[in-house]
């Protein structure tokens, strides 16, 4: 390698060639440096051992810019002609790997006057040029790099840059490591916001991490964006070569806040929701998971409700401070039902006058109260059942679960 000083390699586009150009004068002369060779060079390559074999001298005067045609059939070289002054694109047909028919089908794609070193670049299926030199506000493009001679197509000036730009010596090198396709779009799943009485509550949205620009839909340019209501948003981000969108996509479900109401000691919300849990002074009360819940102690009183498997609140505390409760207690502890489970007659037993009333487990009242010590249950479904048991005042002294076979 100590041959080639400014040099130039290319590989062809089905990975069976490479060519190499080699330019080594500093001094404004076409005299090369001691052990320094100038021209170009083309050789068999094995893109699966890395091998370069069978080189071709195709010249050997200075050369720079080096590229093959995307067919493969030909190679394209910068060769200089007089040092800063005129350079030319020369064309070489390389189908058959041999000598003297590569040497002798040279052709000039163009003559350039004061281009000086000019790297080459194929894009697609078209060949683009650098100016060279001290560098020029356009670049050059051969559009038909496939033809033979000047049918290639050579199009002076085709690209403008920008006043302030100016194109010298090379092109960019491919990327010779793969880098990650960009996100471009990303819808989220829908996501559905509880609503507390109408109230959409305040949402933060975050933008993709590790990206660095950020543009939300209604201009934003804050990582984490902050909204109130339910919609569609969507934030573009990028960083570096890497551009990505996402999409949120916000739905509100109505979600009354717990209320808890009291009838004689009985508590009860005043919605319906899918769970309960009560709690007495901050502690769960086991087995309390109803809508309704018969007091057994004075303190205070919360439930724990959920709605839609995704909305959760609990409600305001309920102080209950009734002397008469442990006198309640005492007669409830004395009522038994039975037999439980039953399929026909089911019975009570009570120390005092007791009055019946039987509910379905949402709440709906199924049998109007009765003064009995005995009822039938023949004609209801199989499942369970809440049993409310009254003293002759009214009062429910005790809720009690009866299953019905």
């Amino acid at each position: 390698m100590g041959a080639y000083a400014i040099s130039n390699m290319a590989i062809s586009p089905d990975r069976t060639k490479l060519a190499i150009t080699s330019k080594t004068s500093t001094t404004g002369t076409l005299t090369s440096l001691t052990g320094r060779v100038d021209g170009a060079l083309l050789c068999r390559f094995n893109s699966a051992t890395g091998v370069v074999y069978d080189g071709i001298l195709l010249d050997t005067s200075q050369c720079y810019g080096v590229s093959f045609s995307p067919d493969n059939s030909k190679l394209y070289v910068n060769r200089i002609l007089f040092f800063n002054t005129q350079s030319d694109i020369t064309q070489y047909d390389i189908t058959k790997h041999d000598s003297s028919s590569i040497v002798s089908s040279l052709s000039a794609a163009r003559s350039i006057s004061g281009l000086f070193i000019s790297g080459l670049k194929l894009y697609n299926d078209s060949l683009y040029i650098a100016y060279g030199g001290a560098g020029a506000p356009y670049i050059h493009r051969i559009n038909k790099p496939n033809l033979a001679g000047v049918a290639c197509d050579f199009q002076d000036s085709a690209i403008p840059l920008n006043s302030d730009t100016k194109c010298r010596f090379s092109l960019p090198n491919d990327v010779v490591f793969p880098i990650a396709a960009s996100v471009t779009s990303l819808v989220t799943m829908d996501t559905t916001i509880c609503g507390v009485d109408g109230l959409f509550p305040a949402i933060s949205l975050e933008a993709t991490k590790d990206y660095k620009a950020f543009l939300w839909n209604d201009g934003s340019t804050e990582a984490i964006h902050q909204v109130t209501e339910p919609g569609t948003y969507w934030v573009q981000t990028q960083n570096g070569c890497h551009a990505h969108t996402d999409t949120f996509i916000l739905k509100m479900v109505e979600f009354p806040e717990p209320v808890i109401s009291i009838d004689v000691n009985v508590l009860r919300t005043t919605q319906l929701y899918n769970t309960y849990q009560w709690m007495l002074d901050g502690v769960p009360i086991t087995g309390a998971t109803q809508r309704t819940y018969t007091v057994t102690a004075n303190g205070d009183y919360r439930v724990i409700v959920t709605k839609n498997g995704l909305c959760v609140d609990t409600s305001n505390i309920y102080k209950v401070n009734n002397t008469a409760i442990n006198d309640v207690d005492n007669i409830a502890a004395q009522i038994s039902l039975y037999p439980n489970p039953a399929n026909n007659q089911v019975y009570i037993s009570a120390p005092v006058s007791i009055r019946v009333s039987i509910y379905t487990l949402e709440g709906k009242q199924i049998m109007p109260l009765t003064d009995t010590r005995a009822f039938s249950v023949s004609s209801l479904a199989e499942g369970l059942y809440f049993i409310h048991f009254y003293d002759k005042k009214g009062k429910l002294v005790k809720v009690d679960k009866l299953v019905k076979n």
